[in-house]
This record gives C-alpha cells, sequence and structure tokens, in this order.
C-alpha cells in the first residue's frame, strides 16, 4: 500500500468521525429541545389546570408527568370544552 493510501484512508476515517460526532450532536440537540418542548407543555397544562380546578390531586400530577406531547395537547384543548377532571382524566 502507498503512503498515499494510508494517508487518504486516515483522512476519510478522521472526516467520517467528525461527520458522527457532529450528527451525534445534533441527535442529541434535537431530542433536548424535544423534552424541554414537552416539559414547557407540561408546565403550561399544569398551570392551567391549577388555575380552573386548584390544587390537583397526585395521581393527576403524575399523569401530566409521564404524558406524551399528543396527550398534553389533548388535555389542553379540553380545558376549554369545560371537562371536569374526573372526565379529563378518568383512568388517573
Amino acid at each position: 500500500m502507498q503512503e498515499k493510501d494510508v494517508v487518504s484512508k486516515d483522512l476519510f476515517k478522521r472526516i467520517t468521525l467528525d461527520i458522527a460526532r457532529i450528527l451525534l450532536g445534533l441527535e442529541v440537540e434535537q431530542a433536548e429541545i424535544v423534552e424541554n418542548g414537552a416539559r414547557g407543555k407540561q408546565q403550561i397544562l399544569f398551570r392551567l389546570l391549577q388555575k380552573r380546578y386548584g390544587p390537583l390531586p397526585p395521581r393527576i400530577q403524575a399523569r401530566l408527568e409521564a404524558a406524551s406531547i399528543p396527550e398534553l395537547e389533548a388535555w389542553a384543548e379540553q380545558i376549554l370544552d369545560g371537562l371536569n377532571l374526573e372526565q379529563m382524566f378518568p383512568d388517573a
């Protein structure tokens, strides 16, 4: 193998590793953005529910903490429909 080939392969490996690190960093950053967005939605919904219904039972607080983004969004819409806590959280 010629020296030029060795240098090219080494350079290719380093560039590939750099690209992988960049992509991994972007993936981690994207996951953090999604997590922060979900946490923000939880906090807003928690505040809205407390404002409308008063202190929330621990079982409902636990449901909010474990909820997916679509669940949080659905519950936020249900507040506008005038549902009570038992109707909004029948399984909690």
